[in-house]
């Protein structure tokens, strides 16, 4: 749980330390790459990977939140804990399309270039049993999230 809450603290990182290249480099569109990875650390110096890996380290949390801030983009280059850091891998380009579209419509599980490293710890049928259940999941967190945190909209008239 707590993987999947600070796998990108690095970004923050980088927006608090230099939120000049931070804009540069970050579109905050929700549509992440390897590429945007490389051009982080051109344009910063760093990636936010390597940023947040490194301050998980100084701020001595776990190795394991460590190397899933590290990898999460590649996760087949973990070693202590890779069936955790693909699945924060998988649920977040799978949260990345709920953001971008509001829905688990168009959401193509083919897509997600870490479901195959996830796939390796599981049983043989995973992908498929998943692709088969997949867009029920994201509507299904995408519900709770709305319960969650309501927008100004559905909250009604009744603050003061």
């Amino acid at each position: 749980f707590t993987a999947g809450l600070v796998h990108d603290l690095g970004r923050t990182l980088l927006a608090v330390v230099d939120c000049d290249q931070f804009s540069v480099v970050e579109s905050l569109d929700f549509n992440e790459s390897r590429e945007q990875v490389v051009r982080e650390g051109i344009v910063v110096g760093t990636d936010h990977c390597c940023l947040g890996a490194w301050y998980a380290i100084q701020q001595q949390l776990p190795p394991q939140i460590a190397e899933v801030i590290l990898w999460h983009h590649q996760p087949e280059m973990a070693v202590e804990n890779p069936r955790l850091t693909a699945l924060v891998s998988v649920a977040d380009h799978m949260a990345n399309h709920l953001q971008r579209f509001n829905e688990s419509v168009g959401y193509d599980p083919a897509s997600n270039p870490y479901l195959p490293t996830l796939a390796k710890f599981a049983d043989p049928q995973f992908e498929k049993q998943l692709s088969g259940t997949i867009s029920l999941l994201m509507d299904r967190v995408q519900r709770d999230t709305q319960a969650s945190f309501p927008s100004k909209r559905n909250r009604g008239s009744s603050r003061t």
